[in-house]
């Protein structure tokens, strides 16, 4: 069975990259993330339903080939995930929808590492470490570019719009000791 890169698999696989359980492929989280995990799952036609296993936090299932191809995929993130496409769009949807949120209408990754970091600045996207957070922005831009993929609600952002000189609103207050974005 030769294994292929879709759409589908990419937020899977960025659903899957901070939260993964320790036995099969499967998240820990909320309920609203192993609802969207155990969606795709079944959309992506990965397993059947009877052989996912849903505990109190975690939900996953068992496939060794699947396994060593999410982390084969993880191991080329930068150079798979470097285009504007669906493929990105999805796997940051799933790194978003995994561990992102919102603060003062800014936009953050909780958990991430250098590899998503790389994948932002690839694709345009600002990003900023602060406060053991990846900020991301524009986040208006960012919330666009996954709109298709996103599954787990999140608050809504309030962005100020740019003026015609191209200046923003305040960022973070400086007390906080991040500037980003201004």
């Amino acid at each position: 069975m030769k294994l292929r890169l879709s759409p589908t698999l990419s937020y899977l696989i960025g659903l899957w990259k901070h939260c993964r359980t320790r036995e099969g492929i499967g998240i820990v989280g909320n309920e609203a993330m192993r609802t969207a995990f155990l969606s795709k799952v079944i959309e992506a036609g990965l397993t059947p339903a009877d052989k996912v296993v849903v505990e109190d936090n975690a939900t996953y299932f068992h496939h060794t080939a699947y396994r060593a191809f999410f982390e084969e995929v993880l191991k080329e993130e930068t150079e798979r995930f470097c285009h504007a496409n669906d493929f990105s769009a999805a796997f940051l949807a799933g790194l978003y929808d995994a561990n992102g949120g919102t603060e003062k209408g800014k936009l953050y990754l909780g958990r991430w590492d250098q590899h998503d970091e790389m994948v932002l600045l690839r694709l345009n996207f600002m990003a900023a470490k602060a406060g053991g957070r990846l900020w991301v922005g524009p986040a208006d831009v960012f919330l666009k570019f996954t709109k298709e993929w996103r599954q787990v609600d999140r608050p809504s952002v309030r962005v100020e719009r740019t003026d015609r000189r191209g200046e923003r609103g305040r960022g973070l207050d400086k007390e906080e000791g991040s500037k980003y974005p201004e």
